[in-house]
């Protein structure tokens, strides 16, 4: 039998850190989550679920620095790299 030994880079609870286009400014903008539980699949890793202002929201382990962080300051770099193209 397998063990799963997954480490979350967050916990229930904590902050987490996306994006979304702001159709005024014509631009990506930062928005924060929470992160509310984990949805685990065997072989595939695990999907986070996040609670948004608005919504929520499912990012896959896959994204995880990609688009969606755990760090404001990363974040906030790969907002920079989002926001030239």
């Amino acid at each position: 039998m397998a063990e799963l030994s997954e480490v979350f880079p967050c916990g229930v609870g904590d902050t987490v850190f996306s994006f979304e286009w702001d159709t005024k400014g014509s631009k990506y903008v930062i928005i924060e989550q929470k992160c509310i539980g984990f949805n685990v699949r065997a072989n595939e890793g695990y999907d986070i679920l996040l609670k948004g202002e608005k919504f929520e929201y499912f990012r896959k382990s896959v994204q995880y620095k990609v688009n969606w962080f755990t760090s404001l300051e990363e974040a906030k770099t790969k907002l920079e790299s989002l926001n030239r193209h």
